[in-house]
């Protein structure tokens, strides 16, 4: 969850960051390299010339890939997010646990389970567990919201300079995110397809854990200036280790495994690609550290990501 929260609000202020980091990918029988632009933040074209060496890694590539997320906001078919054989959740969850969930109900939205199922409609019985942890992780990002509203504004259009300056260039420019692929938000709303003792095991540990995680979310808001100002600096200074230190590393578990599952889509994306062609991927920053991150993906893979320094 401190994960989550944190990117979501460091969105929100992103066009005053200017923190990016260039890698080489190669070997693994690549013939030639790609390469990969990390960013946090708006990147103005001026900006991004004086990157070290993105200007002559830009010349050596044929095509422009961008990472965009299509698919978090997919609406997940029925059999997806209801139970089998039309059980409901009384069916699946024990007495205690059927309890500490209707406490937990209680405390985020003052009413208690039933009220809710006819208040929301007799169809929320029949969902699986994974429905019901939403509406914790979500009661705490309204806590944010709430506390801080100044920071939910309307967003701005934000040009995607990189991705300008590539078609200028004459680049072809393809989204990972979305391109020719049959594109089923497996990734987020595949969670559902989880065992249900694992779905129930979440369930019960954000529950528990409930006050301790909105603490934390709201300590990370507070905390956020600094952490962009790190942000900046890190990025100012090409120390990519820096930035990758600073990010909050646990998450709501849902949306933890729906990102794994994407980044690893992606992999399997660039690994067709490269051999192909010489291509700038770029990504969010927050997408290459990390167990399950981008870099660590490709490596494990074979390639060889070394950043690019002075």
């Amino acid at each position: 969850m401190k994960r989550w929260l944190y990117i979501l609000l460091l969105t929100f202020a992103a066009s005053s960051l200017h923190a990016q980091f260039l890698f080489r990918i190669s070997e693994n029988g690549l013939e030639k390299p790609s390469y990969m632009l990390g960013m946090v933040g708006n990147l103005s074209i001026a900006h991004l010339d004086s990157l070290f060496g993105y200007t002559e890694m830009e010349a050596q590539c044929q095509q422009f890939c961008m990472a965009e997320d299509h698919t978090i906001f997919s609406d997940p078919s029925e059999g997806m997010t209801r139970l089998p054989d039309g059980k409901t959740i009384y069916d699946v969850l024990s007495k205690e646990q059927i309890e500490a969930l209707d406490a937990g109900v209680y405390k985020v939205r003052h009413q208690h389970l039933a009220d809710m199922f006819e208040g929301m409609g007799l169809g929320w019985k029949y969902s699986k567990p994974h429905t019901y942890t939403c509406i914790f992780t979500f009661s705490i990002l309204q806590e944010v919201r709430n506390r801080y509203p100044e920071e939910h504004g309307e967003q701005r259009d934000i040009k995607n300079e990189p991705l300008e300056q590539a078609k200028l260039h004459g680049l072809k420019v393809w989204d990972i995110g979305y391109d020719n692929y049959t594109y089923y938000d497996d990734a987020y709303w595949g969670q559902w397809l989880t065992s249900l003792d694992e779905q129930i095991d979440t369930l019960m540990t954000v529950i528990a854990t409930y006050d301790q995680r909105l603490q934390t979310a709201i300590k990370e808001r507070e905390e956020k200036p600094k952490r962009e100002m790190m942000a900046t600096l890190c990025g100012k200074k090409g120390d990519y280790e820096g930035y990758a230190a600073m990010l909050p590393h646990d998450s709501d578990y849902i949306w933890q495994k729906s990102q794994e599952k994407r980044h690893e889509k992606w992999i399997s994306h660039m690994q067709d690609a490269m051999p192909k062609a010489s291509i700038m991927f770029e990504f969010e920053a927050w997408r290459l550290p990390g167990e399950h991150g981008i870099i660590q993906l490709l490596r494990n893979a074979g390639y060889t990501v070394e950043q690019m320094k002075p």
